[in-house]
């Protein structure tokens, strides 16, 4: 689970169809680095799930990293200022055979998202 960092910032000083190019530009750095069979989505305003299928704790973190040095050194420039996004992970991996809800594994997702906030933003920390 990802959250652009600060979003309302951007739309602030650039407006919304800025900030739309901002969001197709996150999702587009992010699948530059996922794997072929990894699902990127929308999950509503800047917040988007990525399902990683076999991946274990450490491939989430790999992964995780990946994706936010990916979108933290994007170049993106609007009216001929750079805009810096950033953006915060949580991650969960299920373990084979567990019986884990898909509406559980959300939960615990975003319980690490949230502590990723907390903890300063711009990073990556997985249940």
């Amino acid at each position: 689970m990802l959250d652009l960092d600060h979003f309302k910032a951007v739309n602030d000083a650039f407006g919304h169809l800025v900030g739309d190019r901002v969001l197709r530009n996150v999702v587009h750095e992010a699948r530059k680095v996922l794997r072929e069979g990894d699902v990127l989505f929308r999950f509503g305003g800047e917040e988007f799930k990525v399902v990683l299928p076999g991946a274990r704790p450490d491939d989430l973190a790999m992964m995780g990293e990946r994706i936010r040095r990916a979108v933290a050194e994007a170049d993106l420039v609007e009216h001929g200022q750079p805009i810096r996004v950033t953006v915060s992970i949580g991650g969960f991996a299920c373990p084979a055979g567990d019986t884990t809800t898909p509406q559980e594994m959300i939960g615990h997702a975003d319980l690490a998202l949230y502590s990723s906030k907390k903890s300063g933003r711009d990073r990556c920390v997985i249940a």
